[in-house]
C-alpha cells in the first residue's frame, strides 16, 4: 500500500493573495460584528459628539473672532486656536486608543481567543500598551501633519505594532521594531507581495469604505442643514454662525462615527490576518534556514510536480509472517 503526495504543495513562503485577505476579513467581520461593534463604537461616538459640540460653540462666536482678526487682537483669537490645538491632540490620542482596542479585539478573534472587555479595552489600558499607543499616535500625527506622505509611510512601517503587543508581548520601541521587521519581510522581492504595500492598500480600501458609509449616513441631515443655513444667510449673513441649524452637526458626527467604527473593525481584521500570514512565513523561513545550517534532511515544499508525483511513502510492513521473538526464551 502506498500513498501519493499531492501534485503541488503550497510553498511555506507563499504570501496570502490580497483578494483572499479582504474576503476572509469580511467573513470574520460578519461573524464577530455584534460582539465588537458597540464596545468600540460607543467611545468613538462620544468623542465625536463632544468635539462637534465644542466646534459649534466656537462657531457661534465666529463674528467676535472675525472682529478680533480684523483689529489684530491676538488675545481674542487665542482661546479659539488654543481649543483647536488641544482638541486635535486629544482627539488623535483618543482615536489612537480606540484603534488599539479595535486591533486588539480583532487580533484575539483571529487567534480564536474569547472576545470580551479585557480582550480589547482591557489590553489597551495596560501601562505598557498605553505607552506604545502614545508613541504611535504622536508619531503618526506628526507624520500626517507633514504633508500626509510621511504619515502614510510610517503607517505602512508600524501597522503591525498593536498586533505585536497582543501576540508577541512586545511594547514601546520593541513593538515598533517588530512591526518594521515583519512589514519588510518580502522574500519574493515583488511589490505586490510586500506587506507594506498590502497595508497601504488596506488603508486606501478603509478610507474609501469609511467615506462612502459616512456619506450615506450623513447625507440627509447635511442636505437639510445646508438648505436652512443658506436661506438664513440670504436674510442676515452676519447671523449665519449663530444659526441653530448648526446643531445638526452633532447627530451627523455621531452617525459618521458609527460608520467609521464599523470600517475600523473590518480594517482590524485585515491587519490581523496579514500579521499572522507574514509572521508564519517569517518564522517558517527562519526554521528552514536553521535546518539547512544543521544539514538536517527536510521535506521540501518546492519540489517540481514530477518529483512530487514520483516520490512514494512506504508504510511499515505490517504483514510480516515471522513472529516476534519472546524475551527470555532459551535457544534451541
Amino acid at each position: 500500500m502506498t500513498t501519493e503526495l499531492p501534485t503541488r504543495i503550497p510553498a511555506l513562503d507563499e504570501p496570502i493573495p490580497f483578494r483572499r485577505l479582504i474576503d476572509e476579513a469580511g467573513t470574520l467581520f460578519r461573524r464577530h460584528f455584534r460582539t465588537l461593534f458597540l464596545p468600540i463604537a460607543l467611545p468613538i461616538v462620544a468623542l465625536q459628539v463632544v468635539n462637534a459640540t465644542g466646534q459649534i460653540a466656537y462657531l457661534r462666536q465666529m463674528n467676535d473672532l472675525m472682529i478680533s482678526m480684523r483689529e489684530g487682537d491676538l488675545a481674542g483669537m487665542a482661546p479659539f486656536f488654543g481649543y483647536s490645538c488641544l482638541a486635535t491632540v486629544l482627539a488623535m490620542v483618543l482615536l489612537g486608543l480606540a484603534n488599539a482596542a479595535a486591533f486588539s479585539g480583532t487580533a484575539n478573534a483571529v487567534a480564536g481567543r474569547p472576545i470580551h472587555f479585557a480582550s480589547h479595552w482591557g489590553h489597551t489600558f495596560k501601562p505598557r500598551v498605553l505607552v506604545t499607543v502614545l508613541m504611535l499616535s504622536l508619531s503618526l500625527t506628526l507624520g500626517y501633519i507633514c504633508c500626509l506622505l510621511p504619515g502614510i509611510l510610517l503607517t505602512t512601517l508600524w501597522g503591525f505594532a498593536i498586533s505585536a503587543t497582543v501576540e508577541d508581548d512586545l511594547y514601546g520601541s520593541k513593538a515598533l521594531a517588530r512591526s518594521y521587521q515583519l512589514s519588510g519581510h518580502n522574500p519574493q522581492g515583488e511589490w505586490t507581495s510586500s506587506p507594506r504595500f498590502k497595508i497601504f492598500v488596506l488603508l486606501v480600501v478603509g478610507w474609501i469604505l469609511s467615506t462612502a458609509v459616512s456619506l450615506l449616513m450623513q447625507m440627509p441631515l447635511q442636505i437639510v442643514q445646508q438648505i436652512m443655513t443658506t436661506r438664513q444667510a440670504v436674510g442676515s449673513p452676519e447671523e449665519v454662525f449663530a444659526s441653530n441649524w448648526f446643531w445638526l452637526s452633532v447627530p451627523n458626527a455621531a452617525l459618521g462615527a458609527l460608520g467609521s467604527s464599523a470600517v475600523l473593525i473590518y480594517l482590524g481584521f485585515g491587519l490581523a490576518l496579514l500579521y499572522w500570514d507574514v509572521r508564519r512565513r517569517s518564522e517558517g523561513s527562519d526554521l528552514e534556514a536553521e535546518l539547512e545550517a544543521l544539514e538536517v534532511p527536510q521535506f521540501s515544499a518546492g519540489l517540481p510536480p514530477e518529483t512530487a508525483e514520483s516520490r512514494m511513502i512506504e508504510p511499515p510492513d505490517t504483514q510480516s509472517s515471522a513472529p516476534p521473538e519472546k524475551i527470555g526464551d532459551p535457544e534451541p
